[in-house]
């Protein structure tokens, strides 16, 4: 008990040592490790080689550099056949089932207000095509439209050219119908015709031979009075004065003028004024030139359909056409030939070479079947349903032009040129939004 108390008391202490013992030398056997005081060593930790990150992604940089490299040369090829493409001329319209919207250069000429007005007009060669556009005077080539002579007063309608292709004249929109307006391109200079106050208006017709006109005027009685085109102090020369109505005036050679009247269709001599009836028919309701100036073709509208007729413009030759002639194809209509029995509408409209018509049948309303009558060989050629009216003409022997109503604008009209190329079935090629009263330039 007393040394284990003792052994708690005092525990034992370091005694630090004075003298340095000395180690005693140990022969170590050859190829063995001296002994060591502490822990053996550790190796040190083996790394794996550093890696560059450039080389790491080295190949996908090169890889996007030639992606790079072909994306730009592509673009570069693109960009060179577009220019290449933009420098081709226009080809000519082909059917296609979405019409084509013509651009519109707008040019601003210089007016004064004077009673022969001087504007400038575009310098580019005048379009075979003028129309009324928003009260001004524009022309195309069915590529382009550009306007030709801006009015101080808009024009109202019945445009038509010389038979040289020198003078367009319209009448008014608003304000004086008593005055033509006339427009002489190479004087770039409005004439108004007659000068003084006169009846209205009610058409006029251009001589085919030289650069004169008749006016069909409503008075006390119904008048055709001619002008020669020469200054804007021309004299009227007196063709006819009568009571019965005249509706329609057309100026067809140098010796006939025609008219149709409630009475008939008659002509008349320039050179020694004298009226002729030629058909004796109050039931006439439209009356239409070749193209060619040697027929006449007529509509007499009866209680169940109209019937069409065709003769010489001196009244001979008459005969009519049977709405199921000796030779009827139907084309791809499906449709029987019983549907022609319903006949044509009161008009239509002639071919360039005044040997076919462009006829439209009864068949529902507002759309006729329209077909190809070709005179000479006693035929139809059924296209299909168009909505043909009696102011449309054919610019060639495959092109149609018509104004028809704008289905993009309510109560607005467009000049729409169809196609009958490629066997088309009267296609939709051209549109002029805002265009009216088209006349065509035959060169």
């Amino acid at each position: 008990m007393d040394q284990t108390a003792q052994s708690q008391e005092a525990p034992p202490q370091d005694v630090p040592s004075e003298t340095p013992v000395e180690t005693p030398s140990v022969d170590v056997p050859q190829g063995e490790a001296p002994p060591s005081d502490g822990p053996p060593e550790t190796p040190p930790p083996q790394f794996p080689e550093s890696v560059n990150p450039l080389k790491k992604f080295l190949p996908f940089i090169i890889g996007g550099l030639l992606l790079l490299i072909i994306i730009l040369g592509g673009f570069l090829l693109f960009v060179g056949g577009a220019s290449k493409k933009s420098a081709t001329p226009t080809p000519p319209p082909r059917p296609s089932a979405t019409p084509i919207l013509l651009p519109t250069a707008t040019i601003e000429p210089t007016l004064s207000p004077i009673a022969s007005v001087s504007a400038t007009i575009t310098p580019v060669e005048v379009g075979r095509l003028a129309f009324i556009k928003d009260g001004d005077i524009y022309h195309s080539d069915f590529s382009f439209v550009t306007l030709l002579a801006k009015n101080t007063s808009p024009a109202g309608g019945n445009l038509s050219w010389s038979f040289s292709g020198r003078y367009l004249s319209w009448l008014p929109k608003v304000g004086n119908l008593t005055q033509l307006t006339v427009y002489d391109r190479e004087k770039k200079t409005f004439y108004y015709y007659p000068e003084s106050n006169s009846a209205a208006i009610a058409d006029y017709s251009w001589s085919p031979s030289f650069d004169s006109f008749v006016f069909l005027t409503q008075g006390a009685t119904y008048n055709l009075d001619s002008y020669q085109v020469s200054s804007v102090s021309a004299v009227a020369t007196s063709l006819l004065k009568r009571s019965p109505s005249i509706s329609q005036v057309e100026w067809v050679n140098e010796k006939t003028v025609l008219f149709r009247g409630s009475d008939g269709i008659s002509s008349v001599n320039p050179a020694s004024p004298s009226a002729k009836l030629l058909v004796a028919n109050s039931s006439i309701s439209a009356m239409s030139v070749s193209p060619d100036k040697t027929k006449i073709l007529y509509s007499v509208t009866g209680s169940q359909k109209n019937d069409l007729y065709i003769m010489g413009i001196d009244g001979t030759g008459q005969r009519v056409l049977n709405s199921k002639p000796t030779l009827v194809d139907m084309g791809t209509t499906n449709l029987p030939e019983s549907t022609l029995d319903k006949g044509f509408l009161p008009f239509a409209i002639w071919f360039l070479n005044a040997e076919k018509l462009l006829v439209p049948y009864q068949y529902s309303a507002n759309l006729p079947l329209v077909g190809i009558y070709d005179l000479g060989q006693n035929s139809v050629q059924i296209i299909g349903p168009n909505a043909l009216q009696k102011d449309d003409f054919m610019v060639d022997d495959f092109r149609l032009l018509g104004v028809r109503p704008n289905p993009l604008q309510s109560g607005t009209q467009q000049l729409t040129l169809y196609t009958l190329e490629n066997n088309a079935k009267l296609n939709v090629v051209r549109v002029i939004p805002g265009g009216s009263s088209p006349a065509f330039f035959e060169k």
